[in-house]
């Protein structure tokens, strides 16, 4: 059972990888108690990201039962969610610093760039009207 989701990238091609999610819903559907089930359709969903474009990957597991109740998935999607929201405070800070303070230099935006933390990029973006440069922003 632990091997399982390294067949789905064996040298199988895309037909054969939708016959085997359908064999391996049954045999997990009939042998792993719920936990397990979840853990390893999260394991298949990230090894098929490895082999396979996301689209695909997407519309094959579509209806799987199980992956979402999956500890590590909820992770997988919490950071890509967070990550998302620290891009688009980068983004609106420097729309909105763009707007008052002018184009930021390529030293403004690397800096930006290497701010992870998604409340210190908030912070500055409070802070953009009360600054009067880039500079004294950052």
């Amino acid at each position: 059972m632990g091997v399982l989701p390294l067949a789905f990238i064996s040298k199988t091609d895309k037909r054969g990888v939708k016959e085997l999610v359908r064999k391996a819903e049954a045999y997990l559907n009939a042998k792993a108690p719920e936990r397990t089930k979840s853990e390893i359709w999260t394991a298949i969903d990230v090894l098929m990201g490895l082999r396979y474009d996301q689209s695909f990957v997407k519309r094959v597991l579509k209806g799987v039962t199980g992956m979402e109740e999956s500890v590590t998935y909820r992770a997988i999607v919490e950071k890509g969610r967070e990550e998302g929201l620290v891009e688009e405070a980068r983004k609106i800070l420097v729309e909105l610093g763009t707007e008052k303070l002018g184009r930021p230099s390529k030293k403004d935006l690397e800096r930006i760039k290497s701010i992870e933390s998604r409340s210190a990029l908030e912070a500055l973006v409070k802070r953009v009207l009360r600054a009067a440069s880039w500079r004294e922003l950052l």
